[in-house]
């Protein structure tokens, strides 16, 4: 079994950061603030993990996070 794990990235959960809702920016700017990549996931970023995890590359790959994050994690 394997996981994705992803930082914060545009869905309907998380729509209210990206507003110009005062709150909404501050919170935005502080999260952009500590990924490296300087910009939050999109959707589309998951799909090369997600194929590669659903391929038999990833037979031997077994009890891991994948972070999703743009370095979120490695900081």
């Amino acid at each position: 079994m394997n996981a994705l794990a992803p930082t914060v990235f545009r869905s309907a959960v998380t729509e209210w950061m990206f507003t110009d809702d005062p709150k909404g920016r501050a919170t935005r700017e502080a999260m952009l603030a500590r990924i490296p990549l300087r910009r939050f996931a999109e959707p589309e970023d998951f799909v090369g993990a997600l194929i590669y995890l659903l391929s038999d590359a990833s037979s031997f790959y077994t009890g891991q996070v994948m972070y999703l994050d743009g370095g979120y994690t490695a900081c």
